[in-house]
């Protein structure tokens, strides 16, 4: 199947475009790991609740310096960290107290940054590639018009 070249170019756009979005939100992400690797933080005792937007969502209620904090913990994947109710230890960001981690170091911002990044870069090779190979098959061709 044969495209016409103008397609095959908004098709490249398109995914340069999509692999610079996620090299720029993998870097983003990797500078707030960074920053929250670095971050001092506190060991507090949170409970399990249900989220208010969402009924079927939970998310962790806190005290930080007396004021009561209701967040999701940053870098976790899947919200399953106990039942409705259960006491768990968490990590709270004492430079922004409404940044709290399940763990000291923020190691799911780290594995999205790799995921982002990792993606951005075969997006890229993919892209390189194809830039290679079509230059190489149109010198093939002037030689072949030349002969």
């Amino acid at each position: 199947m044969k495209l016409h070249p103008k397609i095959q170019l908004i098709l490249r756009i398109l995914l340069w475009v999509v692999s610079l979005g996620l090299f720029a939100s993998g870097a983003i992400t990797g500078w707030n790991y960074l920053q929250d690797h670095r971050a001092p933080k506190e060991t507090v005792t949170a409970t399990i609740v249900r989220q208010p937007a969402k009924s079927d969502s939970y998310s962790l209620s806190y005290t930080f310096e007396g004021k009561t904090f209701t967040e999701k913990p940053i870098g976790k994947l899947v919200s399953d960290y106990g039942k409705l109710g259960d006491k768990v230890k968490v990590y709270v960001n004492t430079n922004t107290p409404s940044r709290v981690f399940l763990t000291e170091t923020p190691t799911g911002e780290l594995f999205h940054t790799a995921l982002l990044l990792g993606w951005a870069l075969v997006l890229f090779t993919i892209l390189w590639s194809e830039g290679r190979l079509l230059k190489i098959l149109k010198i093939e061709i002037k030689k072949e018009n030349i002969n």
